[in-house]
């Protein structure tokens, strides 16, 4: 199984102050799944079967960030979507923490759990994942 999720969101921030960031947002999510299977061996040896979609779902939710000193930060969203646009619902929450080591490099620890709830003509995509997530980031500006 191979599963491609990609998100572009616009926000709004309601609270923005002291190094504390609280936005609405709104937006879209592309799906993409391909399920194959194949049989080595035995009665069904060469048998395979492939099953897939792509689907697009409207996101909302809300997402933060707080600075709580000595360069550790607290963030996190949580965003629902489909509506039976796409999915007929799904649900994205992610929390951790992070360390600004300077102006353009940060590392973040967290924990991450995505559900979709998707069928359409005889294909479904109904799982949940989630775990433990680890990033870095560099900001570069182009002068």
């Amino acid at each position: 199984m191979s599963t491609f999720m990609g998100t572009a969101l616009g926000g709004y921030s309601l609270y923005y102050q002291d190094g504390t960031n609280f936005d609405l947002v709104a937006g879209a999510r592309l799906w993409s799944a391909d399920n194959r299977f194949e049989f080595h061996g035995g009665a069904l040896d060469g048998t395979s079967a492939s099953d897939g979609d792509t689907w697009v779902d409207p996101v909302i939710g809300a997402k933060f960030k707080a600075d709580v000193g000595n360069g550790i930060y607290l963030a996190g969203w949580g965003l629902v979507g489909g509506f039976g646009a796409g999915s007929k619902s799904m649900w994205d929450v992610m929390g951790g923490a992070g360390y600004q080591f300077n102006e353009k490099t940060s590392m973040f620890i967290g924990y991450r759990a995505v559900h979709d709830n998707y069928s359409h003509d005889g294909f479904v995509n109904k799982l949940t994942q989630q775990g433990p997530m680890l990033g870095f980031t560099y900001k570069f500006s182009v002068q």
